[in-house]
């Protein structure tokens, strides 16, 4: 919010051109929305997650030299 607030006063106060702060909020709130939907809404069952995370595990588990974690 404050980030928003900051260029509508930037282009309020210095760049009168023409209202584009206003395209800048909604692709940002988009995104945001995307994002919210592919953590809470199809992320819910949390296997991409978990795929990572155990993909991330085994590459830690390689560099260590193959061992069990401790």
């Amino acid at each position: 919010m404050l980030v928003n607030f900051f260029l509508f006063a930037t282009a309020y106060f210095g760049l009168r051109s023409r209202p584009w702060t206003p395209y800048a909020t909604m692709g940002w709130g988009l995104g945001l929305a995307l994002h919210g939907i592919s953590v809470f809404v199809l992320g819910t069952d949390g296997s991409l997650r978990e795929r990572m995370v155990q993909k991330e595990r085994e590459r830690l588990q390689r560099e260590r030299g193959g061992g069990p974690p401790r």
